[in-house]
């Protein structure tokens, strides 16, 4: 059994240029605590928890808050 096989893929990971709002609303639609988040080259940079997004400004980039990002 491969380690890819306990990926879920139930959602597409946001990037550092994607809104903070995107991000509040994904988590009101989901039960997930972390969403993945991906750089211009499509890199993983890290997570995004869900009591940081509802927190920030949903007007701004996730790259302005990319400090809160845990990877």
């Amino acid at each position: 059994m491969t380690l890819s096989e306990f990926i879920i893929n139930d959602i597409k990971p946001l990037h550092l240029t994607d809104k903070i709002s995107d991000a509040q609303l994904m988590f009101n639609q989901l039960t997930y605590s972390h969403i993945p988040v991906l750089d211009a080259n499509n890199l993983y940079v890290g997570c995004i928890m869900e009591a940081d997004a509802h927190c920030f400004e949903g007007s701004k980039e996730l790259s302005e808050y990319s400090y809160a990002i845990e990877g």
